[in-house]
C-alpha cells in the first residue's frame, strides 16, 4: 500500500475529520453538560451548605473532590475566586429550610 499524498493528507485532516463526527459532538456535549451541572451544583453547595464552604475556602481541591463534583483546576480556580463574603450573604438570605446549618454555628447559638 502506498502512503497518502499530502494532498490526501489535507484534505483528510484527522483532528478536523474527528471533530465533525457526530458522536465526537455529542461527547463533547455531554463533557460540557456534566462539568456544567458540577459548577451548578459547587455553587449549590457553597451556598447551601456552611460546612462545605467553609473547607471549600481552606482547600477548594479537597473540599471538592470529597463533594464528589468533578470539577476542573479551572473551574475550581474560577469558583475560588467568588467573593466569601458574597457567597455568606447570599447563603444568608436564603429561606433556612433549604440551608444546611454548620454544627459550629449552631452550637454558638445554644451557648
Amino acid at each position: 500500500m502506498r502512503p497518502a499524498s499530502p494532498a490526501a493528507i489535507e484534505i483528510f485532516d484527522v483532528p478536523t475529520l474527528a471533530r465533525s463526527l457526530p458522536c465526537t459532538r455529542e461527547r463533547k456535549d455531554q463533557v460540557a453538560s456534566m462539568t456544567q451541572q458540577a459548577v451548578e451544583r459547587a455553587i449549590g453547595k457553597l451556598v447551601t451548605d456552611a460546612e462545605f464552604r467553609e473547607r471549600f475556602y481552606v482547600n477548594p481541591e479537597v473540599a471538592t473532590w470529597e463533594a464528589g463534583l468533578p470539577l476542573s483546576g479551572v473551574e475550581i480556580e474560577a469558583l475560588s475566586k467568588l467573593s466569601r463574603d458574597a457567597v455568606v450573604r447570599f447563603s444568608e438570605g436564603l429561606d433556612a429550610r433549604i440551608r444546611r446549618v454548620s454544627l459550629d454555628a449552631m452550637k454558638g447559638e445554644d451557648g
